[in-house]
């Protein structure tokens, strides 16, 4: 009886876990597909389901380092049947995309480098020396404040940033997320003619 009750515990600890991206409700929904002014991708997922387990990990490493501009979220259709019907779901796990508030389907890879790719050519806006339009107030500030230095200072940050970002598995999630931004406009000013 112990055993079978601390199974359980845990094994639902496991099941949490592996679904840890935000999960959305009819109204927070609506907030982020057609009021946030952002583009992202939802994947849409029953707990039950073998496929959506095993790219969970890929899945919620994509939320944690994709730019900040874009949205990475969850629905979880044993809790939202009525939001996955009205989305049309008709398998698990289903991603589909945002751009501009019109929905898309994706059919690409499920595998981490492949979606994080689809992220950064796709739905994140370019923010950095030269296209501003798209930057954030404090991504236009770092702008501001590294566009005069130089390009060995510049490189010395990046390589500052890639340390940060890879040994951060402990850092809090908007953190990296900032630390990964800074290191994306860098990496783009330094490289902009292999863009």
């Amino acid at each position: 009886m112990k055993f079978s009750a601390t199974y359980t515990a845990l094994l639902c600890l496991f099941v949490s876990s592996a679904f840890a991206t935000e999960e959305l409700t009819p109204q927070t929904f609506k907030e982020y597909t057609t009021n946030s002014g952002q583009n992202g991708m939802i994947k849409f997922y029953q707990s039950w389901c073998g496929h959506c387990m095993r790219m969970a990990a890929d899945w919620n490493r994509l939320a944690e380092e994709a730019p900040s501009d874009v949205f990475i979220k969850d629905v979880n259709c044993g809790e939202q049947s009525d939001l996955c019907n009205d989305n049309d779901v008709q398998g698990y796990p289903t991603i589909k995309y945002w751009i501009n508030g019109q929905e898309h389907d994706y059919d690409g890879s499920r595998e981490f480098d492949d979606m994080h790719s689809f992220v950064l050519a796709e739905l994140s806006l370019p923010c950095n020396f030269k296209e501003r339009e798209n930057c954030s107030e404090k991504a236009l500030k770092y702008v501001q404040k590294w566009e005069v230095k130089s390009e060995e200072e510049r490189q010395k940050e990046l390589d500052r940033l890639t340390k940060i970002v890879k040994e951060g598995n402990n850092m809090k999630a908007d953190l990296k997320k900032w630390a990964m931004e800074r290191k994306r406009i860098l990496k783009n000013s330094l490289f902009s003619d292999e863009l």
